[in-house]
């Protein structure tokens, strides 16, 4: 071969190698960007599924009537109302012939070790323990206890005590330590 072949040949593989060099980090650069657009398609995609279930879900909130909306409020409020939930103690006690006693509730649940009980899947609630003491015959004792259980506001009863007392023959005194909740 002739000289001018050869360093034809020799520019043309030299080309040729300096293009590839040169491309081939470009290459995989265009690769990078193919799987980081895939990346951001599928989270635009999430994204949009999201979105969907979110308006679906807000549809639905929106479609509850106010009257069902009132019934929520009341059966998880938005603050720990004492003086509803004192009033609505005293009206179920004294529809079902019981004495109300006492009243009283504490800012917190505590746990024997004195820690502050946490319940898994509560994190949105907090408690709203108390203690109610009322007098009066088993039968209004159950038909109190009905009441409180058909009422709208969720109690969890903690312990029950009652005494007799001396000489009274129907006569109790019972003693119920439960806990509502309230919304955060």
């Amino acid at each position: 071969m002739s000289g001018k072949n050869i360093l034809g040949i020799l520019f043309i593989v030299i080309g040729v190698a300096i293009g590839f060099f040169w491309a081939y980090p470009l290459w995989q650069e265009v690769g990078e960007v193919k799987i980081e657009k895939a990346s951001t398609e599928a989270t635009l995609a999430r994204m949009q599924e999201l979105n969907r279930k979110r308006d679906e879900i807000l549809a639905k909130y929106n479609s509850i009537s106010p009257e069902d909306m009132a019934k929520l409020e009341e059966f998880f409020p938005r603050k720990p109302d004492s003086a509803v939930w004192l009033l609505n103690l005293e009206r179920l006690a004294t529809r079902n012939g019981l004495l109300l006693k006492s009243i009283s509730m504490t800012e917190e649940v505590k746990s024997e070790s004195g820690e502050n009980q946490v319940v898994p899947g509560t994190e949105n609630f907090e408690t709203f323990p108390f203690e109610i003491s009322v007098s009066g015959n088993y039968a209004s004792f159950i038909a109190f206890l009905e009441a409180a259980e058909k009422s709208r506001r969720l109690i969890d009863v903690d312990s029950l005590m009652f005494d007799s007392g001396e000489g009274t023959k129907d006569l109790y005194e019972f003693t119920l330590n439960a806990h509502t909740y309230w919304k955060k």
